[in-house]
């Protein structure tokens, strides 16, 4: 990671621009490389000794304190504008950022690449399948999500719509290995996602993980922009989240 924060601090000097788009960036990518980031398997709270997610709040505040990645939100006018101008050199961002970046920053085309992310994949993916208990009718519904995640509709998918598929089973089939994008100067994504995707870990959430990555966004962004003092930031995070959850 030293690389980065040197590549970040030379980039600016240099041209003025952000390496990031935004701390807040970084702080989820490298959280999402861990397996438990704000919970273990027994909904245990870890975070506040968990190594991977330490290492990323670390990693937000250096960003910070170099001024190496601006304050741009998610895909708010300021970000899109900023993206189409070159504001920022990167997005830390799961495969469907493709078709995001390609939507909203069309006079780019041919100027972006992408990478692995340094030390490992992570999984940033958001899209669940799930059968309520009250359901009418399980097991059709269990038949429809089985057919709709099944190689041949996933290959499918990917031809109409873009999306990488979540079955390492076709990511050798040609239509997904061979296919090469202009916007990308012609790379094959496919292989490139293929090999991140083998390497991503499970990540266990638990059932209060929202509720606590509200309280973990809400700091971060005091951080970023009041200038919060970061140690004052984390310990009001595990203060405001043990209050969270005591009240059930």
């Amino acid at each position: 990671m030293g690389r980065l924060y040197g590549s970040g601090e030379v980039l600016k000097k240099k041209t003025g621009k952000y390496l990031l788009f935004s701390p807040k960036n970084l702080f989820e990518a490298v959280r999402d490389q861990g397996a438990t980031p704000y919970f273990n398997r027994n909904n245990q709270l870890v975070m506040d000794r968990n190594p991977q997610t330490l290492k990323a709040w670390n990693y937000m505040v250096k960003a910070k304190q170099l001024g190496i990645a601006g304050r741009f939100t998610w895909l708010n006018a300021e970000m899109t504008a900023g993206m189409n101008k070159g504001d920022f050199a990167v997005v830390l961002s799961a495969a469907w950022a493709r078709g995001v970046i390609e939507t909203n920053s069309p006079d780019t085309k041919g100027l972006w690449q992408a990478a692995p992310m340094p030390e490992g994949s992570a999984n940033m993916g958001r899209s669940f399948l799930t059968l309520p208990k009250q359901g009418k009718h399980p097991q059709e519904a269990y038949e429809a999500i089985r057919w709709l995640l099944s190689p041949e509709q996933h290959l499918k998918v990917f031809k109409n719509e873009g999306n990488f598929p979540s079955t390492p089973s076709v990511y050798q089939d040609p239509t997904i290995y061979d296919a090469s994008y202009p916007f990308w100067q012609g790379q094959k994504l496919g292989r490139l996602y293929g090999e991140a995707a083998k390497q991503v870990k499970s990540s266990y959430k638990g059932a209060r993980y929202r509720v606590v990555d509200v309280v973990v966004g809400k700091e971060i962004d005091l951080v970023i922009n009041t200038n919060k003092v970061p140690d004052k930031a984390w310990k009001d995070i595990l203060r405001q989240v043990q209050m969270v959850l005591e009240r059930g």
